[in-house]
């Protein structure tokens, strides 16, 4: 009976761990493919006709590749903690994981970091739905 406890928190925490990545990812697609940027053009023709261009540009189209890798550093922190396997690394893995995410929300608070709450939180239950796991052995 406690296996199988030990078990589903385990699955538990796996589940969890995918869903950390799974939001991580969709963070960084939506933040380097949607148009979340916008730019104004006026031309000042005539005496008080100013047509105005408007155009959406996402990170990707404003500036280039270069903005996927820190885009890439979440995913790669998330997805390295989902793929170990079972043994006894995977707890401080995923807790070192959390702690990373978190640290990367922080530094990046004003800007992209707030896209990626949802993935620490996730994590950070990951790490704690495995140690709690443990705890029962």
């Amino acid at each position: 009976m406690v296996d199988r406890a030990v078990r589903d928190r385990s699955e538990a925490a796996s589940r969890l761990a995918l869903a950390s990545f799974a939001l991580a990812l969709a963070a960084s697609l939506v933040l380097l493919l949607a148009p979340l940027g916008s730019s104004f053009e006026a031309v000042l023709v005539g005496a008080g006709s100013a047509p105005v261009r408007v155009t959406h540009e996402s990170l990707l189209q404003h500036d280039g590749w270069s903005v996927a890798v820190p885009l890439s550093v979440p995913v790669g922190i998330a997805g390295a903690a989902f793929l170990v396997g079972r043994g006894r690394r995977r707890r401080p893995v995923r807790a070192v994981a959390a702690f990373l995410l978190t640290a990367f929300v922080v530094v990046g608070i004003l800007s992209i970091g707030i896209y990626y709450v949802p993935a620490a939180g996730a994590m950070f239950a990951a790490a704690a739905s495995g140690l709690s796991a443990k705890a029962t052995r």
